[in-house]
């Protein structure tokens, strides 16, 4: 049984909205920041792990191989999660910087043509693999993800219900 705790006043992504998932990642941040001190949690850590987590959690890897009948939904779920992401405080330069990098390059090709959906799995591994050696060689940051995982199963069932709200 989960204890009672307040809500914060956001509301999650709809269920028929085709980027939810692409949204998650920063509704979950504002809800984190609500929430983690109710739950003895601490903020910072949580949601620099949080938005850490989102940018290496995967590489796309729909990127991989070219599909026309996805170009469009992959260019915006990519390019709505870079635009959340490079503008979260608690990131540092050094990583916002490859975001931004990644979204203005990446913003500029064409999904539906094979050659730039290869340029953009091509660019997007090498800025994921940049900013994982980043975190890797910084223990704040690779703390901040170590945290996250850990604390995943305090805020988890909140979060869960939350969503069904």
């Amino acid at each position: 049984m989960l204890r009672e705790i307040n809500q914060p006043n956001i509301s999650p992504p709809e269920r028929n909205d085709p980027l939810r998932f692409a949204l998650y990642g920063k509704v979950r941040h504002e809800w984190l920041l609500h929430i983690a001190p109710q739950l003895e949690l601490d903020s910072q850590k949580l949601v620099l792990g949080n938005v850490l987590v989102s940018i290496t959690r995967d590489n796309f890897s729909e990127l991989r191989f070219f599909n026309p009948k996805f170009a469009r939904y992959l260019y915006d779920r990519l390019l709505t999660r870079l635009d959340w992401e490079k503008d979260v405080s608690e990131l540092p330069d050094s990583i916002t910087e490859q975001l931004e990098e990644a979204q203005e390059q990446i913003s500029q090709l064409n999904f539906s043509e094979e050659v730039d959906w290869k340029k953009a799995n091509a660019l997007w591994v090498e800025k994921s693999n940049d900013i994982k050696r980043i975190i890797n060689e910084d223990t704040n940051l690779s703390g901040a993800v170590e945290y996250y995982f850990e604390k995943m199963n305090v805020f988890a069932p909140y979060f869960e219900a939350f969503l069904l709200q």
